[in-house]
C-alpha cells in the first residue's frame, strides 16, 4: 500500500493527502464492481436458498390467483363483448333509425353524423351522397351499395320547352306626332319607360312644342341608340309649337321658359319699355345679353303676333 502512495504522489505529483484520497477512492471503486458479483455467485452455489425463494413464489402466486381469475371473468362479462354479426337489409338513409345503422355495421359516432346531419335539414339525394359522411366505413358502405333505397345518380331534367321569339308576331308601332304623343305611346319605344317618357312630355309642355328632333337630346337620361327609334318613329309638326308674344308677354310668363332665364326675361322686357313696342323680331338681337345662339334657340317661340 505504501509503495502504491509513493507510485500516486510520484507520478501524479499528488501530496499525501491527495494520495490517501485516491487510495479510498479506488477502494470504493473495486469494492462496487465486485460485490454484486460475489453476492449472485454466493445465491447461486446455495441451493437451499433458491429452493426457499422457489417456494415463497408460488405461495404468493396461490394467494393472489384468486383475485386475478375474478378480476378477469368480471372483466370478460362486462368489458369483453363479441362482436356481433353485421345486419344487411334494404334501407333509406334519410329514414332510417340509429338502431337500423349500427345493425348494418357502422359505429355509433356515424350513426349520430347521420342522424344530426338529417335533423339540420340535409337530405340524401343519391347513394354515393352518404359517403361524404365523416369516418364513415366506405368498405362497408360499398357491400351495401345495392341496398340503398336511393337512386344511384340524379334523373335529368327533361328539356324544358323553350318558346322562340320569332313564334309572336313582333307588334308594330303606329307612327305618332312627337308634339302631341301622350306618355303611353312614348313608351312604345325599346327603352323608354314610365320615368322617361314623363320627362319627355314636361320638357316639350314647358317648351311649348318641340320645333326640331334635334331638341330631343336636351332631355336627361335619352341615350343615343333610343333617340333614334324615337325619331325613326316619331313625327314632328313644328306648326304645333306655342309662341309667345314679345310685345304683350310679361316678365313672369316670359321667365317659366326653359331657354329664357329671369336676366333675360327682364332685359326683353325692359329694352321693350325703353324702345316701345317691336316691329320685328330682329330688334331683341341688340340687347347685349341675347347671343345669335341664344336668339336662335329663342326665335322659333316668339311671335309679333297676339
Amino acid at each position: 500500500m505504501k509503495r502504491l502512495r509513493l507510485l500516486i504522489i510520484n507520478h501524479l505529483g499528488f501530496n499525501k493527502r491527495e494520495a490517501n484520497g485516491a487510495l479510498l477512492l479506488i477502494t470504493i471503486v473495486i469494492a462496487t464492481a465486485l460485490l454484486p458479483r460475489i453476492y449472485f455467485f454466493y445465491l447461486s452455489s446455495n441451493p437451499k436458498t433458491s429452493s426457499e425463494d422457489t417456494k415463497l413464489l408460488q405461495d404468493w402466486v396461490q394467494k393472489i390467483e384468486p383475485t386475478v381469475t375474478k378480476k378477469i371473468s368480471r372483466k370478460a362479462e362486462y368489458e369483453l363483448v363479441q362482436p356481433q354479426e353485421n345486419k344487411t337489409f334494404r334501407f333509406n338513409p334519410n329514414t332510417a333509425s340509429q338502431q337500423a345503422f349500427l345493425d348494418l355495421g357502422f359505429k355509433k359516432e356515424v350513426a349520430n353524423r347521420i342522424i344530426k346531419y338529417r335533423e339540420a335539414g340535409g337530405k340524401f339525394q343519391v347513394r354515393s351522397d352518404l359517403a361524404k359522411i365523416y369516418d364513415i366505413n366506405q368498405v362497408r358502405l360499398s357491400e351495401l351499395q345495392r341496398y340503398i333505397d336511393l337512386p344511384e345518380s340524379k334523373a335529368k331534367s327533361a328539356p324544358r320547352f323553350v318558346i322562340k321569339p320569332s313564334a309572336f308576331p313582333k307588334k308594330e308601332i303606329q307612327p305618332f306626332e312627337i308634339n302631341e304623343a301622350t306618355t303611353q305611346e312614348l313608351q312604345q319605344v325599346k327603352g323608354i319607360g314610365p320615368t322617361l317618357s314623363k320627362r319627355i312630355t314636361k320638357f316639350r309642355d314647358a317648351l311649348g312644342g318641340f320645333h326640331s328632333k334635334e331638341q330631343l337630346k336636351e332631355v336627361y337620361g335619352l341615350e343615343e341608340d333610343v333617340l333614334k327609334k324615337l325619331t325613326s318613329i316619331a313625327t314632328l309638326d313644328s306648326n304645333l309649337v306655342a309662341q309667345k308674344n314679345i310685345n304683350t308677354t310679361e316678365l313672369k310668363q316670359l321667365a317659366t321658359h326653359p331657354y329664357f332665364d329671369w336676366n333675360v326675361a327682364r332685359a326683353i322686357i325692359n329694352f321693350r319699355k325703353a324702345h316701345g313696342p317691336l316691329e320685328n323680331l330682329d330688334q331683341i338681337k341688340e340687347i347685349k345679353i341675347i347671343s345669335d345662339s341664344l336668339y336662335q334657340k329663342i326665335y322659333p317661340y316668339i311671335s309679333l303676333e297676339p
